[in-house]
């Protein structure tokens, strides 16, 4: 029984990361929706930091944001002085 468990624990955990590379090369492809579909047919892995993490990135892909954009873009104006101050 045990050795069963254990089997179906490995098969799962495979199909897991077989999700997260295909995740991954779609995300790379902008095909962001698709990314997240194969991540959540694997069921949410709450204890996979990886999995949580190519999964946000599907969704922030999904909301348009792209990291290049936001260094170039967004970073320069940010003005720390102003940051503080509407955070308090």
């Amino acid at each position: 029984f045990t050795f069963l468990i254990s089997a179906c624990a490995k098969k799962t955990e495979r199909k897991v990361e077989e999700a997260i590379d295909q995740a991954q090369t779609l995300r790379s492809d902008e095909k962001c929706d698709e990314a997240i579909k194969i991540l959540e047919e694997v069921g949410r892995q709450t204890d996979n930091a990886i999995y949580l993490q190519v999964l946000a990135s599907a969704y922030a892909c999904r909301a348009g944001y792209r990291t290049v954009d936001f260094i170039v873009n967004d970073i320069p104006d940010i003005n720390a002085a102003n940051l503080f101050r509407t955070a308090s």
